[in-house]
């Protein structure tokens, strides 16, 4: 999706619905630009349960797929949060927090230096703002701009509210959602792909930049209000080639010594002109609804 396109189109289909133990919804999710697929969204959930005027949880349930197939049976265990807390070791800040504003609604060239002044009232890539920046700190940013050759690798903070909202709106208020860990797994690789120089590779033009690929795997799930989540990010590989860049990266969160979440993904800078030129995940053959394509006569 690119400024400009005249409509999006989201078409959804309901795989698994129920009310037991709280009403939830499975859903696949596509969303449309004309005819062509650009975001592919598969087993989405959707949960209902009351609220509390706390963010203690009380007895909501968060139902697993697992939970949902045997809902009599069974104690439903809580994470478990008795981790032991590291000791401190000196590092170096690469970006507090207001160089990380620059980087979203500010000066860019504030944050990544002078090579990053042709930027500067031209369209290129933000970090999220406002409530959904979870950088609060880069450390131990290691490796040289433009040498593509050789791992770039950093260590992000976030300072995780007690009371974020992300924790008062989901639906069982202990859980950070995925959705968050994934952007705060994800925005410090936005941070080192900017900072490696991938897009001065062809300063000349505006590049948009897209997440493309990825896989996480959650080990644990700890309760992270009030703590600091650290994110230990390698920018693995550079490839540059025709007016399109791709970038590969790992993430590791950790929480008080102990690793939680953890996975690989892919970035690439694209022209708005390839952006509008993509024939999407149905290589641009025209899907007839399944409704449609299955219609039986009525007598």
């Amino acid at each position: 999706m690119i400024p400009g396109d005249p409509k999006i189109t989201y078409r959804v289909e309901i795989k698994e619905i129920g009310l037991e133990p709280h009403p939830y919804a499975i859903a696949d999710i596509d969303i449309l630009v004309g005819d062509r697929i650009v975001v592919d969204f598969r087993d989405l959930g959707v949960q209902l349960a009351e609220k509390t005027g706390s963010t203690g949880g009380g007895n909501l349930l968060r139902v697993s797929k697992n939970q949902r197939k045997a809902y009599s049976g069974g104690e439903i265990k809580t994470p478990d949060s008795n981790i032991q807390v590291p000791e401190t070791s000196d590092r170096q800040l690469a970006a507090d927090e207001q160089m990380i504003w620059e980087f979203a609604l500010g000066d860019v060239e504030k944050c990544f230096g002078s090579e990053f002044a042709i930027y500067k009232g031209r369209s290129m890539q933000r970090n999220p703002n406002g409530e959904l920046q979870l950088i609060s700190r880069v450390y131990d940013l290691h490796g040289k701009r433009m040498e593509f050759d050789k791992t770039m690798t950093l260590v992000s903070e976030y300072d995780v509210p007690e009371d974020a909202w992300f924790f008062r709106n989901n639906s069982y208020p202990e859980n950070m959602p995925y959705s968050v860990l994934m952007e705060i797994a994800l925005q410090p690789c936005g941070f080192i792909s900017t900072h490696s120089g991938a897009i001065l590779t062809y300063p000349e033009l505006d590049l948009y930049y897209r997440n493309l690929d990825g896989n996480g795997t959650l080990l644990r799930n700890p309760d992270l209000r009030g703590k600091t989540v650290l994110n230990e990010v390698k920018l693995l590989t550079t490839v540059a080639s025709g007016n399109t860049i791709i970038q590969t990266h790992r993430f590791s969160l950790s929480c008080d010594g102990q690793i939680f979440f953890e996975g690989d993904t892919m970035f690439g800078y694209f022209t708005g002109e390839s952006l509008a030129a993509q024939v999407g995940l149905d290589g641009g053959k025209k899907a007839v609804p399944w409704i449609d394509e299955n219609a039986s006569d009525s007598s």
